[in-house]
Formats: structure tokens, sequence, C-alpha cells
């Protein structure tokens, strides 16, 4: 395994969220993106498309089919609609531009990903919990909530919150022309957050009698 480009810590926080197999693919599109980038871009997106869908996620199937009713949206939807732009901000600055260059960019989406779905968990099991702070909050607000919660899992938020999403946010003080992230740090940020974002949406619980403000265009 070719992880010269890879902060130790960096590496080790992924090796504790990924399976074997999820590493190797994903050092797989690290290695075709260095060999060109159209081919790394068009390896990025073939792992994309089936890496760690959450398909547990309740609000999926709600979704589908309509239209948001912005009148009436709830702060349940919101958080979940925060985290679909998320990742949308992330591919865009796959497909869009250099990562030589936008790597940090690039990890602060996939941050805002995780970050966008722990909200979406503590709306589900907190309506009125407030959700205008950050990770750290986040976190420690859901081990607080009545339900109990993987602590395996709020251990590795946290680790990502300190090893990545604080780092990303505040640390700026770089040489000239030097770079926080590497492109391929940040392919396996983005992939470490995926994983890490499907494990907490399959922990949603919709309200008894949830419905999405969503209406049927028929």
């Amino acid at each position: 395994m070719n992880s010269g480009n890879i902060k130790q810590e960096i590496l080790l926080l992924a090796t504790g969220v990924l399976t074997e197999d999820e590493l190797r693919a994903v050092l797989d599109v690290i290695e075709e993106y260095k060999q060109a980038r159209g081919k790394g871009i068009r390896a990025f997106y073939e792992l994309d498309r089936t890496f760690s869908i959450s398909r547990k996620d309740p609000m999926l199937a709600q979704q589908e089919g309509g239209f948001v009713d912005i009148l009436n949206i709830t702060p349940l939807e919101e958080s979940w609609d925060s985290l679909q732009h998320a990742l949308v901000y992330c591919r865009y600055f796959v497909n869009n531009t250099d990562l030589t260059h936008t790597s940090r960019d690039f990890v602060r989406r996939s941050c805002d990903y995780v970050e966008n779905c722990t909200k979406y968990l503590l709306s589900s099991l907190d309506p009125n919990a407030p959700l205008k702070h950050p990770l750290g909050h986040i976190i420690n607000a859901l081990k607080r909530t009545q339900y109990n919660l993987p602590a395996e899992l709020l251990k590795k938020l946290e680790d990502f919150n300190k090893i990545i999403y604080t780092v990303a946010k505040h640390d700026y003080n770089l040489p000239p022309g030097k770079h926080l992230y590497t492109p391929d740090e940040a392919f396996l940020i983005y992939f470490t957050a995926k994983k890490l974002g499907s494990a907490v949406r399959e922990l949603v619980r919709l309200p008894q009698g949830f419905s999405p403000a969503r209406h049927n265009p028929s």
C-alpha cells in the first residue's frame, strides 16, 4: 500500500473507518488520479456511485418523487437537504478543479457532509435541539440524548472532528505555496467521511406520524 503522500494520522483514521477492500478501492482511485486527472475523475465517480450508500436512511423513501414545500419544511428535512448539497459540492471540486490547489475546499465540503449528517440525526432524535453549532457541539448533544447511540461511532466522529475538520477550518499557518492537504489525502478523507455519514444516517428515527413537506407533481 503506497501511502507516501498521506499523513499518518489521516491514514490511521481512515483505516479505523474503512474496510480493507474499501481502502484498497480508494487507493486505486488515488493512483488513477496521479496517472491522469481524467482517468482519476472517472474512477472517482465509478466508486462514488456504489460506495457506502445510506440505503437504510429512512428519509430516502419519503423523499423520492416529490418537491419541497419551502413554507412547511421542518428542521429534519432542512438537515437532510443540507447533507445532499454537501455531497454535490464535493463532486463539483473533483469534476471542475485541480485538487492540487483545491484539496482543502474538497476536504471542507466532505467535513460539512459529516456535520450535516450528525445534525440530521440529532434533529430526528430531538426536534427542539439547536442545530446552529459546530460538529463537536452536535456530537456532545447526541451523547446527551436518551438514545443509546453506538459509542464506537461517536468516538470515530470525535476523532474525525479533531484530526480533520478542526484543522481544515482553522490551520492557516502554512508556508507560501504549501497546501494543507494533498489530493491523495483529500480523496481518502472524502470516502472516510462518506462512510461515517452513512453510519450516522442509518441511526435516524423519523418521528411517529412524520409526513415530509413534499407534494407529488401530479
